[in-house]
């Protein structure tokens, strides 16, 4: 039951990632190595949401550069 709570709190702190830079998987991965408490503290020190002019946050392409259409 414990470790079902630690796993769910873990994931939380992933999803509170997405959007920002390093993302679910490494937030997730450093929520069950630390605990989540330690990797949520981290992610609100260290990751800034970037917003644009109307307060939305600002999501970073994941592609390089933009497609050709060769």
């Amino acid at each position: 039951m414990v470790v079902g709570f630690y796993i769910l709190f873990a994931i939380l702190v992933g999803l509170f990632a997405i959007g920002r830079s390093g993302g679910f998987f490494l937030y997730f991965m450093l929520s069950i190595v630390l605990t989540p408490i330690v990797a949520l503290i981290i992610l609100i020190m260290a990751t800034p949401v970037v917003v644009d002019t109307r307060g939305a946050p600002v999501k970073k392409s994941w592609r390089k550069r933009p497609l050709s259409h060769v």
